[in-house]
């Protein structure tokens, strides 16, 4: 994921950098909101099993729902909200 993560900002502030696009604040929010999306898409992904997904949940301190709840979710969207 560190790999990915270093990837993804090299691109961002390569296109910053290229069109300095007067209006960059919400362009960037709308761009930040998807990367999110994708960099919790690509761990959830990554821990494939309930178990896997449960124990991390727990170790990032995930508080209102109780982890193993969490890690249960079948078809997920990648933002933790069940």
């Amino acid at each position: 994921m560190g790999n990915r993560m270093k990837k993804i900002n090299e691109v961002t502030r390569g296109w910053i950098n290229y069109y300095r696009i007067a209006d960059m604040k919400r362009i960037l929010t709308r761009i930040e909101d998807k990367i999110r999306l994708h960099i919790r898409m690509g761990y959830w992904k990554q821990w494939k099993t309930i178990k896997n997904r449960a124990n991390h949940l727990y170790f990032l301190g995930i508080g209102d729902m109780p982890a193993h709840e969490r890690g249960s979710v079948e078809q997920d969207d990648g933002l933790g909200d069940g």
